[in-house]
């Protein structure tokens, strides 16, 4: 799981029953990620405002793109909060997420 920023990966991997490893290249989190398994699918989760062009920047890279749901409560901080769905990438993401890691620390 990608998230925006490491308050959202954070509340990840505290609440999540199911052992969830969320990343950021926010903070510290830029040293957690795990380049020795190779990935095929990715759950994307984006600050509202900045969801617009997810879909369309980050679907072609998979068979399978969607938004799997929102937060939209009136009380919540990160109200707009988007969740993207992707399965089944046509490209090597460990290779792209290897590039951005490498660009994000310099």
């Amino acid at each position: 799981m990608l998230c925006d920023n490491y308050g959202q990966a954070g509340a990840i991997n505290y609440y999540s029953r199911q052992h969830i490893k969320a990343v950021t290249f926010n903070a510290d989190y830029i040293n957690w990620f795990d380049l020795s398994k190779t990935y095929h699918h990715l759950i994307r989760v984006k600050t509202a405002g900045e969801t617009a062009d997810e879909l369309s920047e980050t679907g072609p890279l998979f068979a399978k793109a969607c938004i799997a749901d929102s937060v939209r409560s009136t009380y919540a901080r990160e109200r707009g909060t988007t969740i993207f769905v992707f399965e089944s990438a046509r490209v090597t993401i460990n290779q792209r997420l290897a590039e951005e890691i490498e660009q994000e620390r310099w």
